[in-house]
């Protein structure tokens, strides 16, 4: 199965549209914690960067940056964002 037919896919699966993927993203090792479990905060921060990518190239039109997202615990996630 292609990435391009994974969305078609899991609505197909997945019953509840909210839970429908807006975006798949291929990465090549899933990070995991100690206890061996998914690691969901570095995915939320890759997500996170991946969307600020998006934003600062489509909406600025900026494509030389640098963003740099730290994975704060369960309710924080520090971003920064350099020009250069």
């Amino acid at each position: 199965m292609s990435v391009e037919q994974l969305p078609s896919h899991a609505k197909n699966k997945i019953n509840a549209r909210p839970a429908w993927s807006k975006k798949i993203q291929v990465i090549s090792t899933i990070p995991l914690a100690k206890v061996g479990k998914i690691y969901s905060p570095s995915l939320r921060c890759e997500a996170a960067k991946l969307k600020i990518s998006d934003l600062v190239h489509k909406e600025l039109g900026l494509h030389k940056v640098n963003i740099d997202i730290v994975d704060g615990g369960a309710r924080s996630m520090p971003v920064a964002v350099s020009v250069g």
